[in-house]
């Protein structure tokens, strides 16, 4: 791939700490630090389309790995209210309160009423028999 995915990330950033590539990771933690800047969330991915997607916000376990190996504290100071903005988004647009659950559980989901651009055929195959006898809705 040419660009990141969210998920893939922290687990690309597990294996660079364990590789003693420090300043990758920390490169890779302001790449996604910028995403949050600029949309509010890191997308799923580095692509137009993913901009009403995410995965879940791991942005803070890739911090803390990171911390845990270097023990970077103005990088982390820095870091602070990017995290709590990554944070906050998801509690105002991915989460659930549950009857009966103490906290917020933070969700994938995604509003649409199209195929996705990177999968718009096999979307449209596997949706296909949904309809049958009824138009594909646009």
């Amino acid at each position: 791939f040419r660009e990141i995915y969210y998920w893939d990330s922290f687990f690309i950033i597990k294996g660079l700490i364990a590789s003693g590539m420090y300043r990758t990771v920390r490169g890779m933690i302001e790449n996604m630090q910028h995403l949050i800047e600029k949309y509010g969330f890191v997308p799923n991915g580095n692509r137009i389309y993913y901009l009403n997607r995410s995965q879940p916000p791991l942005l803070t376990w890739c911090v803390h790995a990171y911390f845990s190996a270097t023990n970077d504290v103005a990088f982390l100071e820095r870091l602070m209210p990017t995290l709590q903005k990554e944070i906050a988004f998801f509690r105002t647009n991915r989460s659930i309160v549950m009857d009966g659950w103490p906290g917020h559980l933070y969700r994938y989901h995604v509003v649409v009423d199209a195929p996705r651009p990177e999968s718009y055929r096999a979307d449209i195959e596997t949706a296909a028999h949904l309809y049958e006898g009824n138009p594909i809705p646009k």
